[in-house]
Formats: C-alpha cells, sequence, structure tokens
C-alpha cells in the first residue's frame, strides 16, 4: 500500500504541474493526464476503474452546475463549462483519496 501512495503522490505533483504549465494547451494537457490515469489504474479492479469514472462524471456534473450559478468560471470550457480535462483530474483525485482513507483505515 505505501507503494501505491508514493506512485499516486507522484500522480498528483505531475498532475497539477501538467496543469499549470499546459492549461493552455488543451490537447498537451488532456494526453498527460490521460497517461497519469493510466498510470494510476494500472494493476487494479473494474470496480476501481468504475470508480474513477463515476467521480469523474459526478464531480465534473457538480462542478458544472456550481460554475452555471455563477460561482466562478474558467477560462477555457469546452465541455459542459468546464476544461475538457477536468474530469480526468478529478478521477486522479478520487482514487487517491480513496487509496489515502485505504491506508489510514488499515490497522496497524
Amino acid at each position: 500500500m505505501k507503494n501505491k501512495l508514493i506512485i499516486d503522490s507522484l500522480v498528483l505533483i505531475l498532475s497539477i504541474l501538467a496543469i499549470v504549465f499546459f492549461w493552455e494547451n488543451t490537447l498537451t494537457t488532456v494526453i498527460i493526464l490521460l497517461v497519469l490515469s493510466v498510470c494510476i489504474l494500472i494493476k487494479t479492479t473494474k470496480k476501481e476503474i468504475l470508480f474513477f469514472i463515476i467521480i469523474a462524471t459526478l464531480a465534473t456534473l457538480v462542478e458544472s452546475f456550481t460554475i452555471f450559478s455563477g460561482a466562478w468560471v474558467y477560462s477555457s470550457q469546452q465541455l459542459i463549462l468546464v476544461p475538457i480535462w477536468l474530469p480526468l483530474y478529478w478521477g486522479i483525485g478520487g482514487i487517491i483519496i480513496k487509496d489515502i482513507y485505504l491506508f489510514l483505515k488499515k490497522p496497524k
């Protein structure tokens, strides 16, 4: 599990850096986040992949509704008021949060 958290940490850092440095180049950001999503989902179960898809979809929809209400705006909106790479970022975040939870829940 510690190895998984190390990989999660690297994926998280690289995801943040990809968005910070490439957010204006949608294709580059999507490709990087797709590769990182595959990295975080290697050797995983179908349930975890389904969890990734559910989190990516629901979090993006909720964020879209919030944006629609006028709370904030993205400078590049390609998919229901959000950047097209955002669902991947939400999915990565969901998996990392789940892994941290499972690590902390484990008896010592």
